[in-house]
């Protein structure tokens, strides 16, 4: 598919809001904001809210004169969850879609995507990613992974497999499930947000690589390592709490979610130097070989933890194991 689409009614062609937020994002805003304005589907508006940034991307953001450009600036730096409902709160689509300031669309993106929720079950869409730094593609998601379709909540709670710019859903649902991102999540705000529209709701999966995630060194997986394994056990608590037959109904999930939870406390455990006890929570779930393998890590000094976060963060989003 190329080219612009004919004009597009309102009716067949809904709006769709992208969200985009901002903070310090200068480096690769441009090229960001050009993939939007290269979509074959024209009825989109960009809300791009700005986390009062410091850097360029102000100016850059205000060098698009299209009325689809729609600028805020928030006044105080704020979590991406927060900034993120802030932004979705001025959107007027039918449909909200994300893209990270780092990240790129393939233009067919939201023209395949918004067709297939024709299929009024359906709250959200994704599709395969590919993973790339500095120009060179690494590897596709979903091309050892397998994607899941349908009424999928139990899957996508023990194994998170929807990358943030590659999503769009339907607006509507956001009030069926209790809110906008959760601002008590800071690493998992969208795990959260996405398993709830999962659980009243249909998922559907475009094969066709439709985003280009950037591999980053300074992401915030790496920065803020040691908030995941908190944030799983607040997700479990405030499922408990939503849904009272959540603990009877997903039981087997609930299991893999706590065996990672042990695995990232433990590895925090190695990153601050405490070796002795990593290694007590890791031979409890001996059976797993990635803890296996992790308890070999622990014998290696803290000092390393950026490398071994990269290699299994790789193995993890690239390889799919």
């Amino acid at each position: 598919m190329t080219g612009q689409l004919p004009p597009q009614s309102s009716q067949d062609h809904p709006l769709v809001s992208v969200i985009m937020n901002c903070y310090n994002s200068d480096q690769y805003l441009k090229e960001a904001v050009d993939c939007v304005f290269a979509q074959t589907y024209s009825n989109w508006e960009i809300i791009f809210w700005d986390n009062a940034s410091t850097d360029n991307s102000a100016k850059i953001a205000k060098s698009y004169t299209d009325e689809r450009m729609r600028y805020f600036q928030g006044e105080l730096t704020v979590p991406l969850g927060m900034a993120r409902n802030l932004a979705i709160e001025k959107s007027s689509g039918k449909f909200i879609a994300f893209l990270d300031c780092d990240d790129l669309w393939m233009p067919e993106k939201l023209a395949l995507q918004v067709g297939l929720f024709k299929n009024e079950k359906v709250g959200l869409v994704y599709s395969d990613v590919v993973n790339f730094i500095n120009g060179k593609t690494l590897s596709r998601l979903f091309e050892h992974a397998s994607p899941i379709q349908g009424n999928v909540f139990s899957e996508l709670l023990q194994h998170y497999i929807l990358p943030m710019s590659s999503v769009v859903v339907r607006k509507e649902i956001i009030s069926e499930i209790g809110g906008l991102f959760d601002n008590r999540f800071h690493v998992l705000e969208d795990k959260d947000f996405f398993l709830r529209i999962a659980k009243i709701s249909e998922l559907d999966f475009v094969p066709q690589v439709l985003s280009k995630w950037r591999v980053r060194a300074d992401s915030e997986s790496h920065q803020q390592f040691d908030r995941f394994s908190k944030e799983n056990a607040l997700l479990l608590q405030k499922f408990r709490e939503l849904w009272p037959s959540f603990e009877n109904d997903h039981s087997s999930e609930i299991q893999k979610v706590t065996e990672k939870i042990s695995f990232q406390e433990a590895v925090e455990c190695w990153k601050q130097g405490e070796y002795k006890q990593a290694r007590v929570l890791l031979k409890s779930k001996f059976h797993k070989r990635k803890f296996k393998l992790f308890y070999i890590v622990t014998f290696l000094p803290s000092m390393m933890f950026p490398l071994v976060f990269k290699l299994y963060f790789f193995v993890r989003r690239f390889v799919g194991v």
